[in-house]
């Protein structure tokens, strides 16, 4: 959908709405920068340094062929002019900036014409006509257009597209767009500014644990957070109460204990031998060790499972790794792979003792979220609206929210210490009207475990992670 920057950006005052732009034409892979001491946007060279465009994703600005001659005509309907800019997005998602300077004039030595004026993508007008009235015997009298047509375009192509200036006028009189016209292209949203580029980290939060009320027979974890890439739970000391040297551990998945259901490999290396377990329908994963007379009352199993797509329709898998201490001279290292027949998001988990009874005095077991997060690599701004809701948020972004139509819920992604803040601005003026919700997503803002509602018109709030379990928020 087309925007016109002037709808969506109202706040902060030195935005583009009213700012002048220079009318010295950019060079290519020039920008604009805001220069106070003329007060303009001037075309200035991209800086950053070994960064390049940093970002997730890569931005570029594309300056068109200035027309080499007056364009001339009588039509009163909109025809092309020659004043065209070809730019090649690189993601399906990005935004494309619009940006015409012309100089538009009638050619009447005694009349004055209207001539009218329109951004086209293809055969398509990004925004309604705007019309120059010329001056009564001016003959050729020009004005120049700077930000009158500033529009955001959403292509939805990673294809050549084709923007270009469209004119009529009012019929009989003749309209002129002016030798020099051009349109410039700049393609935002698909990544940060320079300075550094971005790297992909791997963020673990906490989701619960179980340390306390045993000796037990089940540890269970239910209602997971589902906005994760993976599970692991961390097995960071367990023993069984089996009469034996060891147990194995039994995990079921949303509560399903039937052993059809799953297929199970364990491999272990005890005492200098190697042991590969056969393939078998059961719910096992772990060795882990038990307590007996010989057994010492420090012996432990720890290790991690860990359970990738657990909220996607695939079958679900579970991979393993441990180690034992099941005597003085007794250590066992291993791993296995437990296959489920499930399908559904995984919501609960459950884990038991093939023997058992119980889990003993001591065990500890916690349940973590895993996420990959990009961080660093500069800002990147997006526009949204309530059809992009629920949205998730990603470090670095400034998200213009759109709530003309309805209410709008922005997702914080997992909290990275030293990940760049995300900062909202209300994108329509109506937030008054309909409200931002900010989920913490499981994280608190300012220490407080409550999401965020943003509901004061032409405003802004931003967020920055203090640890790697609390926000910062700021306005």
């Amino acid at each position: 959908m087309a925007r016109d920057l002037n709808d969506l950006i109202k706040r902060p005052a030195n935005a583009l709405q009213n700012t002048p732009v220079s009318t010295t034409a950019p060079a290519d892979a020039q920008v604009l920068a805001f220069n106070s001491g003329s007060g303009e946007y001037e075309p200035v060279d991209q800086s950053g340094g070994g960064g390049g465009g940093g970002g997730s994703g890569t931005s570029q600005l594309i300056k068109g062929t200035a027309l080499g001659g007056d364009f001339s005509t009588t039509s009163a309907t909109m025809v092309t002019t020659g004043a065209t800019v070809t730019i090649t997005p690189n993601s399906t998602s990005s935004k494309i900036l619009i940006l015409p300077s012309m100089l538009m004039s009638d050619d009447s030595s005694s009349n004055a014409a209207q001539v009218y004026y329109q951004i086209f993508r293809a055969s398509t007008a990004l925004d309604t006509e705007q019309r120059h009235d010329g001056q009564p015997g001016g003959g050729g009298q020009g004005l120049w257009r700077h930000g009158q047509l500033l529009t955001i375009d959403e292509p939805a192509t990673a294809s050549p597209v084709i923007y270009s200036i469209r004119m009529r006028t009012d019929g009989g009189l003749s309209g002129v767009l002016r030798a020099g016209s051009f349109i410039t292209a700049i393609e935002i949203g698909g990544g940060g500014g320079g300075g550094g580029g971005s790297e992909t980290i791997v963020a673990r939060k906490k989701i619960d644990s179980d340390t306390s009320g045993f000796p037990k027979a089940t540890i269970s974890f239910s209602t997971i957070d589902q906005t994760y890439d993976r599970l692991i739970l961390k097995i960071k000391g367990i023993k069984s109460s089996e009469v034996g040297t060891s147990d194995v551990l039994r995990l079921a998945m949303n509560g399903d204990t039937t052993p059809s259901n799953y297929h199970y490999q364990l491999f272990y290396a005890s005492n200098g031998a190697t042991v590969v377990s056969a393939n078998s329908t059961e719910l096992r994963t772990m060795s882990i060790s038990g307590s007996d007379g010989t057994t010492p009352t420090d012996a432990f199993t720890s290790g991690e499972i860990v359970i990738e797509n657990y909220t996607t329709s695939k079958l679900k898998m579970a991979t393993n790794y441990f180690t034992t201490i099941r005597t003085n001279t007794d250590l066992q290292v291993g791993g296995g792979v437990l296959r489920s027949s499930i399908t559904a998001a995984i919501t609960s988990l459950d884990l038991t003792l093939a023997v058992g009874p119980n889990f003993t005095a001591g065990c500890d077991v916690e349940l973590w979220g895993e996420k990959e997060i990009t961080v660093g690599g500069g800002t990147s701004t997006v526009l949204i609206d309530d059809t992009d809701s629920p949205y998730t948020a990603t470090a670095g972004e400034i998200i213009l929210a759109d709530t003309t139509a309805g209410v709008i819920t922005v997702l914080l992604p997992i909290p990275v210490l030293g990940a760049l803040p995300i900062e909202i601005q209300d994108g329509g003026g109506n937030w008054a009207t309909n409200n931002v919700t900010v989920d913490r997503n499981g994280s608190t803002l300012n220490g407080v475990a409550a999401n965020d509602t943003l509901s004061i018109n032409d405003t802004h709030m931003r967020y920055t992670a203090k640890s790697g379990t609390d926000y910062r928020r700021t306005s």
